[in-house]
């Protein structure tokens, strides 16, 4: 199929389509930014179209073929941003867009805004299949490429919060809480001056922090309300299930991920889960983890509650939630986010 094939009347129907779908059935959207062009695809790409009032996915590029430059104008004259791939190739698609980071990280020449937007799909696309598929170890190494490339990124470059947030997600999944808390936490270690191994170890427990949240009923997870007490019981098992589900992979996991995987939801004050442990028992990265895992669940749209402004959340954490974080902390936390 060509570009040239396609007729004005069937993209605004297509435009329509995609603004509608979900990634919940046999094809993923994918940037056409993260597609390589002039090379060729380890993977197909796939366009909806109506047809007799059915969506049907047409293939556009066969695997092997290459996504060329003309396609990738035809989609931007159109304003359109994403494409489509099989969820049978989409680990394909991952591994091949995974591959180019390193160059774009160090290319001088792209700003540090496209980069760290770059980074977060990226990172959301790896986060996505691997809690489809936690026990592959090779789905764990490339979350761990993630992490190493968006250390080097906040090592080489000045990464503001303001910067990060522009590729934040505003509404709530799992999938997106779990990529920012990661970015956030690597980007705060480095205002902390915490060394590179620390900076790794730090953003492996945050990427995986909630992978055991797998294992909750979606009616629970989901749920547009308060949860019942014998609900709560249920989330509150997620650290363990997280720990468990990424202990196979401890040699491939740097020091200290999985332990703060299972203390994530430790308080300072011993009031925390699962072990009610005080601060000083509490892994140091797991210590920040609280911190910024409450502070990016808050400022995003639940199905339960709105998104509360930074201040507001800060506010929060600094009186009803104070005793369930390390105040030294907190405090440092405040002033990287320049408050």
């Amino acid at each position: 199929m060509n570009p040239e094939n396609i007729k004005p009347s069937l993209i605004r129907v297509s435009k329509v389509i995609i603004s509608e779908l979900r990634d919940e059935g046999e094809y993923v959207q994918v940037s056409i930014d993260d597609i390589p062009l002039k090379t060729p695809l380890n993977f197909a790409l796939y366009f909806p179209f109506s047809r007799s009032q059915k969506v049907e996915f047409w293939k556009i590029v066969d695997r092997g073929g290459e996504f060329t430059p003309q396609w990738k104008k035809f989609f931007q004259e159109n304003k359109i941003q994403t494409i489509f791939v099989h969820n049978k190739e989409f680990e394909s698609f991952i591994e091949q867009s995974v591959r180019k980071l390193s160059s774009i990280v160090d290319n001088p020449y792209i700003t540090q805004e496209k980069k760290n937007v770059t980074l977060y799909r990226n990172a959301e696309y790896v986060i996505k299949y691997l809690y489809q598929n936690p026990r592959s170890g090779r789905n764990v190494q490339t979350g761990l490429d993630i992490v190493r490339h968006y250390v080097r990124f906040a090592l080489m470059s000045h990464v503001s919060p303001s910067l990060i947030i522009k590729a934040f997600a505003k509404d709530y999944t799992l999938f997106a809480h779990s990529v920012q808390v990661a970015f956030f936490s690597i980007a705060f270690g480095r205002f902390m001056g915490i060394k590179e191994a620390n900076l790794l170890s730090l953003g492996a427990g945050a990427l995986f922090h909630d992978i055991g949240k797998i294992e909750i009923p979606d009616q629970i997870l989901l749920k547009p309300e308060p949860l019942a007490p014998e609900e709560f019981e249920i989330v509150r098992k997620h650290p363990l299930s997280g720990y468990r589900l990424m202990l196979p992979h401890r040699n491939i996991i740097p020091g200290g991920g999985l332990i703060m995987i299972y203390q994530h939801h430790e308080n300072a004050d011993g009031t925390g889960y699962p072990e009610g442990l005080k601060l000083r028992d509490i892994h140091p990265g797991a210590q920040i983890l609280r911190i910024i895992d409450s502070y990016d669940a808050m400022t995003m749209n639940r199905s339960y509650n709105h998104a509360l402004k930074p201040f507001d959340a800060l506010k929060i954490m600094c009186t009803e939630m104070k005793t369930a974080f390390n105040t030294k902390l907190l405090e440092s936390f405040i002033a990287f986010l320049g408050y």
